[in-house]
C-alpha cells in the first residue's frame, strides 16, 4: 500500500512541474499521460513507431494516426489488447483497449476505440495517516474515426475523443472537493505511399505520415486549482518495405520504420529565484520567470509556443524531440497465414521526463521485441519492453492483444496487404 499512495501522489499532480521549479531540467507539462500509453502491441514492438507503416499494420490507425484505417477494401477488423503497467512498482495497473475498423466502402473506413486505464485500489489518508477512504482511480478515452483514401497514394484520416479521469472519486483534496478531469479531443493524420519493383521477385514500398493527436481543452481535478494541458502530439515519420515474392502464394517482407515525436504543451520555464533560493511570487498566483516563457495561457496558444518556449532556446526544443525506430520481418503464406518478429528503439534525450513512466527521475529510452502470427481470420501479438537503465518503472513490461480481421471481398486473404 505504501507503493500505490506514493504513485498516487505522483498522479495527483499530474505533471511534472513540481519537479522543473527545483532543478536545471525544463519539462513539458500535462496532465492526462496514460493517452501517451501506446495500445497498439505491433508497433509498440518496434519502437512506437506507428505513424507511418506499411498497410499490414493497419491497426496503426486505432492509435497513431486516422489515415491508415482505410484500406482500399471492404473489411471488419477488431483487436483487444491488455498491457500491465508498471508492474515491477504495482501489480494492479494496467490498460486495457478494444478497437475494431469498418471498411464499409473500398477507400473509406470508420473506426471505434476504448481505452481503458486501471490504477489500482487506492488509500485515503489524511495528513496524520487516518484513513478516509477508498477508491479505484481510473482513466478511459472513447475514439471515434473516418479514414478515406483519396488517390492511390493519399490518404486522409479525422478522429474525436471523449477523455475522462476519475482519480479521486471526489474525495477531498487539501480541503478542497475533487471532481473528475473531463476532455474533448480531435485527432488529425495525413499519409502518402508509393512503391517501385526492382525486379520480378522484388518490390519495395515506402511511405510517409504526419499526425496531429489529442488537441483538445485543458483539465482540472479541483476547481479551484490551475488547469494543466492534455498531451497534444505532432507526429511525423516514414517507412520502407522490401518484398521479396517466394511463389504466387508466398512471400516475406522486412520492414523499416522511423517516427519523430513532439508533445505540444508548454515547457515549464526556468523560475527566478531570490538570495537564499526561494521562488520569486510574480503577483498572479505564479512565479517570476528568469528564461522560458509563462505556461498559464489558453490551449491553442500553449500548442503554438510549445515550438519556442524552451528557455534553453532552439537547441533545447530538439532536445523534446522522441525518436522511435522500428524493424519487423514477416513470412506470409496465401494471405492467411503467416508471422511476424520485431525488433523497436525509444530515444529521449537524458534532460527531459516522460510521464507515462509516473516517475519524475525516468524517461523513454529503451528497447522493445515483439513477435505475432495469424491463421484464418485471427491474429495474436506479443509485447516486451527492455528499459537502457537499472530499475526503470517499465522494467519486464509484457503484453499481448487478440484480433480478428475478414476480408469481405476475398474472404480466403484476411491478411491481404494492398
Amino acid at each position: 500500500m505504501k507503493k500505490a499512495s506514493i504513485l498516487f501522489a505522483a498522479l495527483l499532480i499530474v505533471s511534472l512541474e513540481s519537479h522543473a521549479q527545483n532543478s536545471d531540467d525544463s519539462q513539458v507539462l500535462h496532465a492526462l499521460p496514460f493517452l501517451l500509453i501506446n495500445p497498439d502491441l505491433q508497433t509498440f514492438g518496434m519502437g512506437g513507431a506507428g505513424v507511418s507503416v506499411p498497410n499490414f499494420y493497419s491497426n496503426a490507425g486505432f492509435y497513431h494516426n486516422p489515415a491508415l484505417l482505410a484500406q482500399n477494401e471492404k473489411f471488419l477488423n477488431i483487436n483487444l489488447s491488455y498491457l500491465p503497467w508498471l508492474r515491477k512498482q504495482v501489480p494492479d495497473i494496467n490498460l486495457a483497449n478494444l478497437a475494431a475498423a469498418w471498411g464499409f466502402k473500398k477507400n473509406h473506413a470508420l473506426g471505434f476505440n476504448l481505452t481503458y486505464f486501471s490504477l489500482g485500489d487506492i488509500t485515503f489518508t489524511d495528513n496524520v495517516g487516518n484513513v478516509i477512504g477508498n477508491f479505484r482511480p481510473n482513466e478511459f478515452a472513447i475514439s471515434l474515426k473516418y479514414s478515406a483514401i483519396l488517390s492511390d497514394n493519399f490518404n486522409i484520416g479525422v478522429g474525436a475523443k471523449y477523455i475522462n479521469s476519475n482519480l479521486t472519486g471526489g474525495i477531498s483534496v487539501e480541503g478542497a472537493a475533487s471532481k473528475a478531469a473531463n476532455a474533448l479531443a480531435l485527432d488529425l493524420g495525413f499519409d502518402y505511399r508509393d512503391e517501385m519493383g526492382i525486379n520480378d521477385k522484388h518490390k519495395l514500398r515506402w511511405s510517409v505520415g504526419f499526425a496531429l493527436t489529442n488537441m483538445g481543452n485543458k483539465v482540472s481535478y479541483i476547481s479551484t486549482s490551475q488547469k494543466d494541458f492534455i498531451p497534444a502530439q505532432i507526429k511525423l515519420g516514414g517507412s520502407v518495405t522490401l518484398r521479396k515474392l517466394i511463389n504466387d502464394n508466398h512471400y516475406m517482407a522486412f520492414d523499416l520504420c522511423y517516427q519523430a515525436d513532439k508533445l505540444l504543451a508548454p515547457t515549464s520555464p526556468r523560475y527566478a529565484r531570490d538570495s537564499v533560493g526561494n521562488l520569486i511570487p510574480d503577483g498572479n498566483g505564479g512565479y517570476a520567470v528568469e528564461s522560458g516563457m509563462n505556461p498559464n495561457v489558453s490551449e491553442v496558444q500553449g500548442m503554438l509556443q510549445s515550438f519556442y518556449d524552451a528557455p534553453g532556446g532552439g537547441k533545447e526544443e530538439l532536445n523534446e524531440i522522441t525518436h522511435r525506430f522500428g524493424f519487423a520481418f514477416r513470412d506470409n503464406y496465401r494471405n492467411e497465414i503467416y508471422y511476424s518478429v520485431r525488433l523497436g528503439y525509444s530515444y529521449q534525450n537524458p534532460s527531459k521526463r516522460s510521464a507515462v513512466t509516473y516517475s519524475p527521475d525516468a524517461n523513454e529510452t529503451y528497447f522493445t521485441l515483439g513477435a505475432g502470427g495469424g491463421y484464418k481470420k485471427f491474429y495474436l501479438d506479443l509485447f516486451y519492453l527492455l528499459p537502457t537503465t537499472q530499475r526503470h518503472p517499465l522494467e519486464n513490461t509484457l503484453g499481448f492483444s487478440l484480433g480478428f480481421k475478414m476480408n469481405f471481398e476475398d474472404k480466403k486473404k484476411p491478411f491481404k496487404e494492398n
